[in-house]
């Protein structure tokens, strides 16, 4: 199918700015109708990639601190020696 598409001439500058010629760009593969959903797919694909990935979790080893607040929680709850104490004043009373 050549020759049915006209090529497209663009102007060639540099990065000081400067006009260094004119380049032809096939028409067949550069004038076709922009797609916003594969540029969305692309730009968040990168911006995925572009995250660090150093994330972890917490191995038994590393992780301080558990065995005196596991206990105390599991003992006493959320209110302490008072709900506890309270607790047992009702059982008395009903038994």
């Amino acid at each position: 199918m050549a020759g049915l598409h006209q090529d497209l001439v663009i102007p060639v500058i540099n990065f000081h700015n400067e006009d260094k010629g004119f380049m032809c760009l096939a028409d067949d593969v550069f004038d076709v109708p922009i797609r916003k959903d594969i540029i969305h797919r692309v730009m968040r694909w990168q911006l995925a990639k572009r995250q660090q990935g150093t994330h972890s979790t917490k191995t038994i080893s590393e992780v301080t601190g558990l065995v005196e607040n596991r206990e105390g929680r599991r003992e006493l709850g959320e209110h302490g020696l008072e709900h506890c104490v309270v607790l047992m004043f009702y059982l008395c009373i009903l038994l």
